[in-house]
């Protein structure tokens, strides 16, 4: 694969990414309503789970293209890191202060 491929691909997973991962976080807020049967809940979990963890797993292909594209496409790929990076750094400030 050519950097700028690559770098244009991670542009492209870090919006993905994101919103895999806030789905899989988001949509285990709340209680499930009492008549809800326990399979069905576990099931809703598990969706919500692997949603998760593929939106993990599309950020960090998003840091390994963005080094991998860095020597050709720099800009692009520091947008990309910066896409993944930034966030995170957002999400971690306001959950402890």
């Amino acid at each position: 694969m050519k950097s700028s491929q690559a770098a244009n691909v991670a542009l492209i997973l870090v919006a993905i990414g994101w919103l895999l991962s806030a789905y899989g976080v988001l949509s285990q807020m709340g209680d499930p309503a009492p008549w809800t049967s326990p399979a069905e809940i576990d099931a809703h979990r598990r969706v919500s789970l692997a949603f998760l963890f593929g939106g993990i797993l599309a950020l960090f292909s998003v840091l390994w293209l963005s080094g991998y594209a860095f020597s050709l496409a720099r800009k692009r790929a520091t947008l990309a890191l910066l896409g993944c990076v930034i966030p995170f750094m957002v999400i971690f400030a306001f959950s402890f202060f």
